[in-house]
């Protein structure tokens, strides 16, 4: 079979897995390239490189690195949704407590760590007023 320039080209281009993925993310809409496992796609063809000998290592290797990225994300999931509780919980009780808050506290409470919402957690229960609940330590 005779192949054209263009043919020729086209398969410079898409034989290499990094050189593919960052065409068709040039070329498609984002709403189709969001779609694509473009880390599957060079998986497959890290197979097809490697052959069948390596093919169950290479398999492995891949779902030990999946595991541990799921690992990471739930953790960093739990962590959030923790945050975001206490977030939510703390500004009822501010809401209960002080009335309507102004913007800047929300703002303020909304960029809180963790550390800084548990210790406001705590004064909002002995404070006199809003601004003594987060007031540095």
């Amino acid at each position: 079979m005779q192949t054209n320039t263009h043919d020729a080209l086209f398969k410079a281009a898409f034989s290499q897995v990094e050189h593919a993925a960052g065409e068709l993310r040039q070329a498609l809409s984002p709403e189709l390239s969001s779609q694509i496992d473009f880390a599957e796609l060079w998986l497959q063809r890290l197979l097809v490189a490697a052959g069948e000998p390596w093919k169950e290592e290479i398999v492995s290797a891949a779902d030990q690195l999946v595991e541990r990225g799921r690992q990471v994300g739930l953790r960093e999931g739990l962590r959030e949704g923790l945050q975001q509780g206490r977030r939510h919980v703390l500004l009822r009780q501010l809401g209960a407590r002080f009335g309507a808050l102004p913007g800047a506290a929300v703002a303020r409470i909304n960029a809180a760590d963790i550390a800084e919402l548990d210790r406001w957690s705590e004064r909002v229960l002995t404070a006199p007023t809003l601004a003594d609940v987060l007031s540095e330590p």
